[in-house]
């Protein structure tokens, strides 16, 4: 009864490729109540959350989501990729495709170097993180970002855990929990792999304060 109550008072934001949801602690923050997607959900996400292909997450939920948000793959578009033996998905193109038909305002998030299109950029300096974390945000609504902050020397990080001016690389295996948790300001539990695969919540946060006046 509660979360049926709760769907009625605030826009539904459908988040694909959820993972551990750092996405959606920004995106409820933000005001939407949110239900997750993904084949293997985090089992601490912090919404609704179903285990799924997307694409049935997009075919069952397009009737009551007031938007959509998703975080598609990223290893087939990292810099590093070179570096993989497997062949990653590359998805883009075909989420986008898909998000277009419902109508619906969407985001997809991505790496660095990624096809987006009329993106914006996010990284930790932005929102006073200990933490790079750059990311791409594309929409089909108008995005505005923050003013950009100067990085060069600020997030070196020569070693594993914390650099020598307090940032964390928060990838691969370079960090531990408590350092992922605190440089990201995640609040609930998530794994470190979870925490390597998102971002922080404050990019969603911020893009869903803008997002929301479009549902």
């Amino acid at each position: 009864m509660t979360n049926s109550i709760s769907i009625k008072r605030k826009p539904v934001l459908i988040d694909l490729f959820c993972g551990g949801g750092c996405g959606a602690y920004g995106y409820i923050s933000a005001g939407f109540f949110v239900i997750g997607i993904d084949v293997a959900p985090g089992k601490h996400y912090p919404g609704l959350s179903h285990s799924m292909d997307w694409k049935e997450g997009v075919k069952r939920y397009t009737s009551i989501a007031s938007a959509f948000h998703a975080s598609p793959e990223c290893q087939g578009y990292s810099k590093l990729k070179g570096l993989c033996k497997s062949v990653h998905k590359q998805e883009i193109p075909d989420v986008r495709h898909v998000l277009e038909s419902t109508g619906k305002p969407y985001i997809i998030e991505n790496v660095p170097g990624s096809p987006l299109r009329n993106f914006i950029k996010l990284n930790g300096v932005m929102f006073g993180l200990k933490c790079l974390k750059e990311r791409w945000f594309e929409s089909n609504c108008l995005l505005l970002a923050p003013e950009r902050v100067p990085v060069k020397g600020r997030c070196h990080i020569p070693r594993y855990g914390v650099g020598p001016t307090g940032y964390v690389s928060v990838v691969g295996d370079n960090f531990n929990n408590a350092q992922g948790h605190s440089a990201m300001q995640v609040k609930g539990k998530m794994s470190n792999y979870h925490l390597a695969q998102g971002f922080p919540p404050a990019y969603s946060a911020y893009i869903g304060r803008q997002l929301i006046h479009y549902c």
